[in-house]
């Protein structure tokens, strides 16, 4: 397990640390930059990197709950939307960006980890399917909010 921990590429730890207090951030009601809301969504790259890893199946069910997850980000978002104000936008707080942001973090990581040490059990069905349909959700969810701010009027 020690091993794990020791071949973590040292970028990891940054982004970890970065996500957090992003998250944190989310749960208060602020102004933000439009373009903070704009850049979430290229996480969800980092799970399509991890996913062409992973094989077809992983692949196939990430793009196809990443579409699910555009609805639902596009229908959530209006809730926490106050108004926009040129390049900010004002926010309400919520936990779900914490949630999101961690959960593909520790996704990733374990997927990651599982490819090291299972590589056999990461590209079956099942790990496909519990990996990709989660992630593929919050990846897409945060593609939909951000376009749900870009449509609101300046």
């Amino acid at each position: 397990m020690a091993q794990i921990f020791v071949n973590i590429p040292l970028w990891v730890y940054p982004l970890f640390i970065v996500l957090i207090l992003l998250g944190l951030r989310a749960c208060k009601d602020r102004l933000t930059p439009v373009w903070v809301l704009y850049l979430m969504p290229l996480l969800g790259l980092l799970s399509v990197n991890r996913a062409l890893s992973l094989g077809p199946v992983a692949l196939g069910l990430l793009l196809l709950a990443a579409c699910a997850g555009v609805w639902v980000g596009l229908h959530l978002q209006p809730r926490w939307t106050v108004r926009r104000e040129g390049a900010r936008v004002h926010l309400r707080g919520e936990r779900l960006t914490l949630v999101t942001l961690l959960v593909l973090f520790c996704a990733n990581f374990i997927a990651g980890a599982g490819q090291s040490i299972a590589p056999e059990v990461t590209a079956g069905l099942a790990f496909g399917f519990g990996w990709g349909v989660p992630v593929g959700l919050l990846s897409g969810s945060l593609l939909g909010r951000a376009l749900s701010v870009a449509r609101l009027p300046m």
